[in-house]
């Protein structure tokens, strides 16, 4: 029971008297110097060299203990020992160690018994901990941020996602301003509301994985391996700076939305429209007239032949268009 003395140091016993944790008991004892008590007002805190006895102060007694398990509880079980208080010897003198200071200066901070160290940043595999992605960083697998987990990728950040995806189950992805993501920073993510839902390296992997109600965001340079349908209720929004290189393939709005900010490039650029409603994007302007009559053009454009613009049928080049056409002679 507290009555003249609380301490938070601990004691030894030496007949009927307690003494503070000694660092030397050869002559004239020293006592620790690291640990303090309180007088019983609560209120002045004193080290170990000095002692409150009655109604003076008398050498390193103190009328309370500060009390510590001498074996390990089993509640404590799969955690190191000991956890608290000193190391002691049953019949001998204090060893002098401080478990809690020794872990405190051991690069290892943790109480689990063999502990693994986090990694710095997790390549493959569910996240188990915030992290921080900052320099350089290479995928080995698709990497999943669940529930209560925060991903951020920092401003400093070079990431190859090397085909990978970085998928957001009900976690936190944030992106900094100014992180690269792959090569000329071409990905897509995947959006819902504000939050990024996936980092995907292709298009198409975007597509596959949106549902309806969500968007996908492309950046950087893309070259298309297949035609693209926007499913129903997806957005498709082509950032500004994104390069795409069609190849032969085609992107149709479908029943879904497309969107494109000023500032992309198409190669070659050809837009079935509806008023201003993007429609689709064709490799040729017959393509094109396949799915619909009113068709622009964008960029540099190259006839290797006459072309006849049939009744019913709108052909529009863009301010800053360039139309190349054969030189005939006869």
């Amino acid at each position: 029971t507290m009555h003249e003395w609380a301490t938070l140091g601990n004691m030894e016993k030496q007949g009927d008297w307690l003494y503070p944790l000694r660092s030397n008991w050869i002559g004239n004892a020293v006592p620790a110097t690291d640990a303090y008590g309180i007088l019983n007002d609560y209120t002045f805190a004193v080290t170990h060299n000095v002692a409150y006895d009655g109604p003076g102060y008398s050498a390193y007694r103190l009328d309370d203990v500060s009390y510590y398990y001498s074996s390990k509880p089993e509640f404590l079980d799969g955690y190191t020992w000991p956890a608290i208080g000193p190391k002691t010897q049953t019949g001998g003198e204090l060893s002098y160690s401080i478990p809690a200071e020794d872990r405190f200066n051991s690069p290892q901070k943790t109480y689990v018994e063999n502990p693994t160290p986090k990694p710095f940043t997790t390549t493959s595999g569910i996240l188990s901990y915030d992290e921080t992605w900052s320099v350089t960083h290479s995928l080995t697998g698709n990497v999943f941020v669940p529930s209560g987990i925060t991903l951020t990728i920092s401003n400093s950040t070079n990431i190859t996602l090397n085909g990978y995806s970085i998928i957001s189950t009900d976690g936190t992805i944030t992106i900094e301003p100014g992180a690269t993501i792959n090569s000329s920073n071409s990905h897509t993510r995947l959006i819902t509301g504000s939050a990024i839902k996936g980092i995907y390296s292709t298009i198409a992997s975007a597509m596959s994985a949106a549902t309806s109600g969500q968007s996908i965001e492309v950046y950087g340079s893309h070259t298309l391996a297949a035609n693209l349908t926007v499913p129903s209720g997806v957005t498709l929004t082509f950032k500004n700076g994104s390069d795409i290189t069609l190849d032969s393939h085609t992107i149709q709005k479908g029943s879904g939305s497309l969107a494109i900010e000023s500032g992309v490039t198409f190669t070659p650029d050809i837009r079935l429209k509806s008023g201003s409603t993007v429609l689709g994007l064709y490799t040729s302007l017959d393509a094109a007239y396949n799915d619909g009559s009113d068709v622009e053009i964008r960029g540099t454009h190259t006839f290797t032949d006459y072309y006849t613009v049939s009744t019913g049928r709108t052909l529009r080049a863009e301010s800053g268009s360039e139309l190349k056409f054969p030189s005939w002679t006869g």
